[in-house]
């Protein structure tokens, strides 16, 4: 619902739509919408349809006025009773246009059906209507009366400073349209321009069977379902991510002048850095998802707080460990300085055992480079034998290679933690060799990485710096409410 702007004492709409929401005798409610913000917002009230103190408050009308200022029910009684003939329920509709809904185009389309005079009531000294709702008839038509005959074209010409305007008209425009604060509809000039965008989606390629990074492609194309009505195109730059060469090469492949911005989840950092560099310089908006990268300046990030999500997963492996024990920390990655946000999980995670070491007595990184499952049993048996091991964390998505060698040995007493909604993993959770999994969202990642973009160059909106979105921990009891995710 949008603010309705009133002389007397402004709308309350968020209190207004609960209230609406929450009467028995109220069946279906319709919010006006003119953008994704308004749709949000009104979303939004359905988390808590509870009334504050003051919302109640600001649904009490004022004493001197039972009823909106710009509210008309249309009940037409007041036609009758005009000496002009004059067509007050659609001025009326105008008035309510232009104030409370400050769309001053469709308030001037709606008054030019009234066919208006210029100077309306004036040979009327003192008004005879008398509106059921106590407005005040003969100031309210006076004062619309203003934007009857002024065209749309006229309008554009004056909101957008074009040519083809007398500087007289250009004032009286001018004045309307700060007597009546117009907003521009950014949603219909958008949709009006018919410019097309083109956006580059810069990420890993799915490769060797692995499904994450299926996952934020499905972000992606959900995201460009939603936003359908606008001509927006994406290509894709999909790269090996065990390759720098690979990733290079493609990048200098790419002419940032093609685009008019980048959705991208990038790996090696250095290089990253780089190819970031060179969009900044061209003035391309980028917004970043899965992984942060130090040394950068994107529009905006879209992902969940790395230290945290590894602190987390500390505490939740501290539960009924036993002291004295060994907990192994896994990285299952080619090179782990190429993944900042397996760093930061890895930091999160030994920080909360440092705050709490008297819990744990070995705490052991073990970097296994790439994914090859021969090898990560190797190393793991190795540690099993050499150590007391309690729990392990992994610190990716292959977490169930641990499992997989966990499940051969029979070895169900050993914690494991690890990351996302791989079926894989979902199998070993509910066989119980994963003990907890904590979702990173990929999907979800792009789908708000791709919107975020698309509000910062279509819609011409401020993006947040920073969207991190909330860590997830799920079991073998609670999986089955993700599923949709895998």
């Amino acid at each position: 619902m949008k603010n309705i702007r009133s002389p007397t004492k402004p709308i309350n709409t968020k209190a207004a739509l609960k209230w609406v929401l929450q009467n028995e005798n109220v069946h279906t409610t319709i919010p006006d919408c003119a953008n994704y913000d308004h749709l949000e917002q009104d979303l939004a009230l359905m988390a808590d349809l509870k009334l504050t103190d003051d919302e109640r408050n600001d649904l009490i009308p004022p004493e001197e006025n039972l009823t909106s200022d710009v509210f008309c029910q249309q009940c037409h009684e007041c036609v009758s009773q005009c000496p002009e003939n004059l067509d007050i329920p659609t001025i009326m509709r105008s008035y309510m246009y232009a104030y409370g809904y400050q769309n001053l185009d469709l308030a001037r389309r709606t008054i030019d059906l009234a066919s208006l005079s210029d100077l309306p009531c004036k040979d009327c000294s003192s008004c005879l209507v008398s509106c059921s709702m106590n407005h005040n008839i003969r100031k309210k038509i006076i004062d619309i009366a203003r934007i009857a005959g002024v065209s749309t074209g006229t309008v554009d010409r004056v909101i957008h400073h074009r040519t083809g305007v007398s500087e007289k008209t250009r004032i009286h425009v001018q004045g309307i349209l700060e007597k009546y604060d117009y907003q521009p509809d950014i949603l219909a000039g958008v949709l009006a321009s018919n410019k097309s965008y083109k956006f580059l989606v810069c990420m890993p390629d799915s490769v060797n069977a692995h499904e994450f990074w299926k996952l934020p492609l499905r972000g992606v194309e959900s995201a460009l379902e939603e936003i359908s009505l606008y001509d927006v195109n994406v290509d894709y730059l999909l790269f090996d991510q065990h390759s720098q060469r690979d990733f290079q090469k493609k990048m200098e492949d790419i002419n940032c002048s093609d685009y008019d911005g980048m959705l991208f989840a990038p790996v090696f950092n250095d290089l990253s850095v780089k190819f970031m560099k060179k969009w900044e310089h061209c003035g391309i908006p980028i917004v970043l998802f899965n992984s942060y990268i130090e040394g950068s300046i994107p529009n905006s990030f879209v992902g969940q707080d790395s230290f945290q999500s590894g602190y987390l997963g500390g505490r939740i492996m501290s539960y009924g460990l036993e002291q004295g024990r060994d907990l192994l920390i896994v990285n299952l990655s080619l090179r782990k300085d190429n993944y900042n946000h397996i760093i930061k999980r890895e930091r999160g995670f030994r920080s909360y055992f440092e705050e709490h070491g008297e819990r744990v007595r070995n705490l052991v990184t073990l970097d296994i480079n790439g994914g090859q499952y021969k090898r990560v049993a190797r190393e793991i048996e190795s540690k099993i034998e050499e150590l007391d091991v309690a729990g392990i964390f992994v610190t990716n998505s292959r977490v169930y290679l641990v499992a997989q060698y966990l499940a051969e040995r029979g070895l169900m007493n050993v914690r494991l933690l690890g990351y996302d909604l791989l079926s894989k993993s979902i199998d070993y959770l509910n066989r119980e060799y994963i003990d907890f999994l904590i979702s990173q969202s990929p999907e979800e990642q792009a789908f708000i990485g791709l919107k975020t973009l698309f509000n910062a160059v279509v819609m011409k909106q401020d993006v947040l710096k920073e969207n991190l979105l909330p860590i997830d921990i799920l079991t073998k009891e609670n999986i089955q409410y993700y599923m949709k995710q895998t």
